[in-house]
Parts: structure tokens; sequence; C-alpha cells
């Protein structure tokens, strides 16, 4: 008998450039981001067909978009954890199939309460399919991209939504709004037997279980072909199974501060990403401008987060926290100026598109950033629920801004109140830079079990 070849996990994963293996992963990522976009922002395509179809006020559609919000809340919280329990690729796939079989089931709805129940269903599947899958990015990306590429993946979900209000301008008038959800249902499923054959399980999760099995061998051989790998190959890493519940390891082991304070960081994101989409061409037109530049508006906050993200990408990777501070303090001068400005429509929309370049970067920036601190066992749990308590921010948001309109405040005052809360983010990543990293782990080893090694030459 020989003993098995040892090899270090993290040096298969962390090759200086990306395999065409890791590049197909990543793919496969995103493209389920981009449908979770596109079914996210579905409800908000259809909203004036079916204020028309049931014949109902503007005041009811308010039930309706919450309802999916929350739905995206539970999921967050529920799904991320089963990503550390039961595997990325599991919770990947029935994230998927939820809510596509729920938007497919959306258009059984004949009352609009009914497609309130539908929305806050697919809500749960849409939740839980970012973080997990982005936490796969991360498990499959080397330690120089671990912040970078997440953050660059998680814009497929900007692209999915601009995908989506392309589609259904030109399906709606042909279809109906029930088209919209079709294909938000059909194209995730067709994408779920692409995910069942090509989308792997993540290595890092592997090695951390009892009996990792030839999966990981396979999976390392597409990584690096070069590698000379043998079926009782033993890898290791310097991390270790976490027992217990992933979300209550969170505050373990020193974690409890940065925890709270990554929660905080994405509330914040969340409140103004959600007050500026929500809210933004309302306040333009009720400043006297006209409509189709209010819908310029939102379509510069997007194009401008896309390329802020993938400008500072590479930042946040090489600076962190300290990156997400620049970041956040810019987004909260942004949006002071877009209501300094409210009157002059080419400085306002100037103002808009910058802080859409601070504000989006700040949140992706943010997922890179949680999925690259926490360790592999909590994971997903860590960027899951993260995500999760930014969704907090996305429900106080826009009520908030609908409470001070109510009690006459300015347009320049409400963008004034936004950006001054967004100085609270920026104090929040601060603060990460003096937060002490989590105690360390020991060696972990993992190899197949005696039974299932091939007879020794």
């Amino acid at each position: 008998m020989h003993d098995p070849a040892s090899i270090d996990l993290s040096k298969v994963l962390d090759r200086p450039r990306l395999s065409g293996f890791q590049v197909l992963v990543l793919c496969l990522c995103a493209l389920v981001i981009v449908f979770d976009g596109f079914d996210t922002q579905a409800i908000g395509y259809v909203a004036p067909a079916l204020l028309k179809t049931f014949n109902v006020p503007r005041s009811e559609l308010g039930p309706v978009f919450s309802a999916g919000l929350f739905g995206l809340f539970i999921g967050s919280l529920l799904i991320s954890p089963i990503a550390d329990r039961m595997g990325r690729k599991v919770a990947i796939i029935g994230a998927v199939v939820s809510f596509a079989v729920c938007s497919l089931l959306t258009i059984i709805a004949s009352t609009l309460h009914g497609v309130m129940l539908w929305r806050f269903v697919t809500g749960l599947g849409l939740g839980g399919a970012i973080p997990t899958t982005l936490t796969t990015v991360s498990d499959f990306s080397p330690k120089h991209l671990r912040v970078s590429l997440p953050m660059i993946v998680a814009l497929a979900n900007t692209v999915g939504s601009s995908l989506g209000a392309f589609l259904s301008g030109a399906l709606i008038p042909a279809f109906g709004w029930p088209s919209v959800f079709l294909v938000g249902g059909i194209l995730p499923l067709v994408l779920v037997v692409v995910l069942l054959v090509y989308l792997p399980e993540s290595p890092r999760w592997l090695l951390l279980q009892e009996r990792p099995g030839p999966r990981l061998v396979s999976i390392a051989r597409k990584i690096d072909p070069s590698l000379a790998l043998k079926d009782d190959t033993v890898f290791s890493m310097s991390e270790t199974p976490l027992p217990g519940v992933p979300v209550g390891r969170l505050f373990t082991q020193g974690r409890a501060a940065m925890t709270l304070l990554i929660w905080c960081a994405f509330i914040i994101g969340y409140l103004d990403l959600y007050f500026m989409a929500s809210w933004l061409p309302t306040l333009i037109t009720s400043s006297g401008k006209s409509l189709q530049q209010a819908v310029a508006a939102p379509a510069l906050l997007q194009i401008g987060g896309l390329i802020g993200g993938v400008a500072l990408a590479r930042l946040v990777g090489r600076y962190g926290s300290r990156t997400l501070t620049v970041t956040f303090t810019g987004c909260a001068l942004g949006i002071m100026v877009t209501g300094a400005v409210s009157g002059q429509i080419w400085a306002l929309l100037a103002a808009v598109f910058c802080a859409g370049f601070f504000l989006i970067s700040s949140l992706v920036g943010m997922v890179g950033y949680t999925a690259a601190y926490y360790p592999t066992a909590i994971r997903s749990s860590g960027v899951g629920w993260g995500m999760g308590m930014g969704r907090i921010g996305a429900i106080i948001g826009p009520l908030a801004a609908g409470a001070l309109i109510a009690l006459d405040w300015s347009t320049s005052a409400l963008f004034y109140a936004g950006g001054a809360t967004t100085f609270i983010g920026a104090f929040a990543t601060f603060l990460m830079t003096r937060v002490g990293t989590p105690t360390g782990s020991a060696e972990i080893r993992a190899t197949e079990t005696p039974s299932a090694r091939a007879p020794a030459a």
C-alpha cells in the first residue's frame, strides 16, 4: 500500500488565472442572477396592466410590492443556511425551481390578492438564490479575486432587471401581463436542467464534509488538468467544520461585532437603493420635470451602478472596507447633491448617475466583502443573513419617504435626509477596519473513505 498524495485545495483554487472550468461556473451563476433580477422586478413591469385588469386603484399595488419584498427577506434568511448544511448546488437549484414555478403559478391568479400571495411565495426563492449563488462564486474564486468576482457577478442582477424592462415592453402589448411571468418561469426551468448537468458542488464545501467522495477529485482535475491527481488523493485546507446552527456561528469566535456592522451597512445600502428607485421618478415630476426626464433618472442610476461596480471591484478586493467607506461617503454626497440641484435637469441627472455609481458599488462591494470574510462552513449564512437584513432597509426606505412626504417635506429635504442617513453606512464600514479577524481555525484534511479508494499499485 502507498500513502496517498496530499494537496492543499487552496493552491488548486488560487491559480493566477481562472481556468475554463471556473469561468463556466461563473457564467452559470451569472445566469441565475440574471433570471433572479428579471423575476424580482417583474411585478413592476406588469403593475400598470394589473390595475386595468383588476380595475383597482393604484394604492392597492403597495401591499403587492411589499409582499414580494417580505418574501425576499424570509427567503434570504431560510435558504442560505441550507446551502451551508446541504450544499450550494442543492440550495441554488431548489431556489431557482421555487421562484420559476411560482412565477408560472402567478398566471392563474384571478384577483390582485392572488397575485400578492404568489409574489410572496416567489420572493422566498428569489431571496435565497442570490446569496447562495454568490457564495458559490466566492468558493470557486482564487484568493486575489474572492471579493471582486462576486461583485461583478452580482451586477448580473441589474442586467436581468434591464432586460426584463425591454422584454416586458414588447410582451405585454402583444400577449398581456401573464406573458411576463410565463417567460420568467420557463427560462429559469430550462436553466435548471443546465445546472443539474454542469454546475458542480463547491469544492470548499465538499472538503468540510465527512466523506467528500470522488466528486472532489473530479472537480480539482477540471480546475487544473495539469495536476497528477489519483483517486486516493488527500486534500487539506486551513478551515474547519463548524458544528451547530450556521447562523449562530456568525456571532462566535470574535465575529459578533463584524456581523452587526455588516448588517448595518446592508440595511443602509438597501434603504437608499429602494428609496431612490421607488421615489425618484415621482419626486422629479413633482419638481416640474417631464415624464421622459423622470424615467431617464432611474435608468442612469442603474447605468452608474453597473459602471461603478465594475470599476471599483478590484479596489474593494484590494483595500476592503476602506474602499467601502469611500463608496458609502460618495453615495451620501451624490444623494444630497441630487436634492440640491433638483431644479436643474442636467445637473440632476449627473448627480443621479454619480449616486448610482457609488450606491450600487457599495452594495455589491458588501456582498463580495462579506463572502470573503466568513469561512466556508458559514459563508452562505453570512451572505444570506446580511442581504436578508438589508431587505429591512428596502422596506423602510420607501415607507419612510412616504411618511415624510405626508409631513410636507420638500423634494430637496428628502434627498438631504437620504444622504445624511448614508453616512451611517460609511461609519459602519469605517469601524470594520477596527474589528479584528475571527479566531483562527485548524487545518483539516479530507479524503475518500477507504472502501472507495482505488487499489494500490
